[in-house]
């Protein structure tokens, strides 16, 4: 069984650090926001932002009928 200690020794996550993760993840959103449609689909898709898994360049050339030098490219110009 469980002791006081137990559940003492876990506090679970700080508050603090909670908030700063839930203040960056709204940062990235509005960046992410605020890209072209089709780049923010192809952001979305490789870090699987969507809650998806993230993709590699290889599917999403796949996916958009492009090289993966061409992925890579706007996934730079995106990024930067």
């Amino acid at each position: 069984g469980f002791t006081l200690t137990d559940l003492a020794a876990d506090p679970g996550p700080d508050p603090s650090d909670v908030a700063a993760a839930r203040e960056q993840a709204a940062v990235i959103r509005r960046a992410v926001d605020a890209l072209p449609p089709r780049v923010r689909t192809l952001v979305r898709l490789r870090y699987g932002l969507d809650g998806g898994p993230p993709l590699d360049q290889r599917h999403l050339a796949g996916i958009y009928g492009t090289s993966r030098q061409r992925v890579s490219q706007r996934l730079d110009s995106a990024l930067t």
